[in-house]
């Protein structure tokens, strides 16, 4: 039996009692290996992994409680009492581009879609809920989990991209889902940040836009899959078939990747 694809977790620096972890929420894990398929690595946010990046056949880029710092998009902070984390900020914006370069399969979430569009040089809105048209994305911490990362707005897919193309090829599925509306291709998602996307980065495409018209997912151009979104698929994906359709895709894009590297080294060794 072929062994599961390796798919790299990027990880946070976090303090817990005075101690020092790099660690990756159970969530993310699950989709890897319950909605990939995969076996996961969660990557410590400690130096270069380019070497380890050549061993993977996939990379999940997480979100987190934490803000990148606005210096990576030259702006100053405008929450300087805010969580930070310097050690994923320098880590994740180094290795994201050489995973790109590699054809390394991507999949961001939440702040992962801000870190790889800062990362191709695009820059993000600090406060989503103090621009004008904008809605106020954030969640309602008070609330029960379930209700924080329930259902919240529609995002209007793009045509051309990839989830469009999930669309096509699953849309009997989709029909018969309360959260997807076939007739104007419209995706109810959840939404827990109150940063986003201002301008596009480099070599980037819209996949989905919110009813406001903020940025909800991107993907890299003539990437087979570098795909980020906003919202967070992870949550509870096993009752989404949306959710579980793209992982069905990311998990399909790692087995290729997986694949062709193995072919490539065989053709090497003859």
């Amino acid at each position: 039996m072929d062994q599961p694809p390796l798919i790299g977790i990027t990880s946070d620096h976090v303090i817990q009692t005075s101690h020092s972890y790099y660690s990756a929420g159970e969530r993310y894990i699950n989709a890897i290996t319950q909605g990939v398929k995969g076996i996961p690595v969660i990557i410590p946010a400690v130096h270069e992994q380019s070497t380890l990046l050549n061993q993977l056949d996939g990379l999940l880029i997480t979100g987190a409680y934490s803000n990148l710092n606005p210096e990576y998009y030259q702006q100053a902070d405008q929450d300087v009492n805010g969580l930070k984390d310097p050690s994923r900020d320098a880590f994740n914006l180094s290795v994201i581009p050489k995973a790109i370069d590699l054809g390394v399969p991507i999949l961001g979430i939440c702040r992962g879609i801000q870190e790889m569009n800062v990362a191709l040089g695009g820059t993000l809105h600090q406060k989503v809920h103090e621009q004008p048209g904008l809605n106020d994305h954030r969640e309602d911490r008070s609330q029960p989990m379930d209700v924080q990362y329930g259902p919240s707005h529609s995002v209007i897919i793009q045509q051309g991209g990839i989830l469009s193309s999930i669309v096509k090829q699953h849309h009997e599925i989709l029909n018969a889902s309360t959260l997807f509306n076939s007739s104007n291709q419209q995706l109810t998602v959840n939404s827990v940040h109150g940063q986003g996307i201002n301008t596009l980065g480099d070599h980037l495409k819209i996949e989905a836009l919110a009813e406001d018209g903020l940025v909800e997912a991107i993907s890299v151009i003539s990437h087979p899959f570098a795909l980020a979104v906003q919202w967070h698929p992870e949550w509870q994906f096993l009752e989404n078939p949306f959710s579980i359709l793209m992982f069905r895709e990311f998990q399909n894009a790692c087995v290729s990747y997986k694949q062709a590297k193995m072919l490539k080294k065989q053709t090497a060794c003859r």
